[in-house]
């Protein structure tokens, strides 16, 4: 394979700025059940791994008519840095590749009815934004207890 062939988009969508997240809002309470009080907003991301013969542009029109509702969503190409935003922790659950995502496989064959390069995968994910004085023995907690589980999960936690 190329590539091109391989090379992977990475869509997060999450609510719009001013847009009430309220999954973030329950998962404060949830965290604060299992004995965490630091944690002082949360947001939750979608998280789409797009990969295959697509180009930026193509993966961008896929989350604009597909992975977001315009009106409470915004998406955006992921990108590492995390620009503008105030130091938190960024924890990402994602299913293990030997794991069947049914909800990728339905993205894959939407993107195609599109009228878009079919993907050659697609995996989904979710991430966490924290804010907060959390430290790593806290993280892991709220990852091991609430968020993940080991035998079908891969986790990371970055505190950025």
């Amino acid at each position: 394979m190329s590539a091109t062939e391989t090379a992977g988009h990475i869509v997060e969508v999450g609510a719009k700025p001013g847009m009430s997240d309220t999954t973030g809002a329950a998962l404060i309470a949830q965290i604060q059940s299992i004995g965490v009080q630091a944690v002082q907003e949360a947001r939750v991301l979608a998280l789409y791994d797009l990969r295959g013969k697509l180009s930026a542009a193509q993966v961008t029109q896929a989350a604009k008519d597909l992975l977001a509702d315009p009106v409470t969503q915004d998406f955006r190409l992921e990108s590492r840095a995390g620009a503008f935003l105030p130091p938190h922790w960024r924890l990402e659950v994602w299913l293990k590749p030997s794991m069947t995502d049914s909800v990728g496989e339905s993205v894959k064959k939407a993107v195609r009815d599109l009228g878009l390069p079919e993907p050659s995968a697609v995996r989904t994910g979710q991430a966490y934004q924290l804010f907060g004085k959390l430290n790593k023995q806290q993280v892991d907690r709220i990852l091991e207890r609430l968020l993940s589980n080991p035998v079908i999960h891969r986790t990371s936690a970055e505190q950025r």
